[in-house]
């Protein structure tokens, strides 16, 4: 009986121990293309969410897509807003489970620079001073 104690508690101990430490990372996109790029094994689990939320889920051969996941490529994710948003991959294996955690941050568009001035204000200042270099005339309309 004593035995088959010892031997009982030492399989549960390696279950315990061949559970790996989940590893966390993070990463960031940009928001001005909202895409997501990622390499994922096809023989895990990944579970995407967003604001706690399940978006999208890659298992094998089967893909799931919700708002704002927009659309699952190959290796990245299309979103159709700047959020946020985390995969949790769950990889099995004899005896062994890896659990992965990435959180990918969006970084906000910012409006490129022509002579330190974003392009938009660029363009309307190159409008009125043509305006002034030709003589047009500006009429307002009240």
């Amino acid at each position: 009986m004593g035995h088959r104690l010892i031997l009982v508690a030492l399989i549960a101990i390696g279950l315990v121990s061949s559970w790996s430490a989940v590893q966390e990372r993070s990463s960031e996109f940009s928001c001005c293309d909202l895409i997501v790029s990622y390499l994922h094994d096809l023989s895990c689990e990944n579970i995407w969410n967003s604001n706690e939320m399940s978006i999208a889920e890659i298992s094998g051969d089967t893909r799931s897509c919700e708002s704002p996941c927009k659309e699952i490529e190959h290796d990245r994710m299309i979103l159709d807003g700047c959020v946020n948003v985390s995969v949790v991959t769950v990889c099995t294996g004899i005896s062994v489970i890896k659990e992965t955690r990435v959180t990918y941050l969006a970084q906000m568009c910012h409006l490129p620079l022509y002579n330190g001035m974003p392009t938009g204000i660029q363009s309307s200042v190159g409008l009125l001073l043509l305006a002034v270099m030709t003589g047009w005339r500006l009429c307002y309309i009240s």
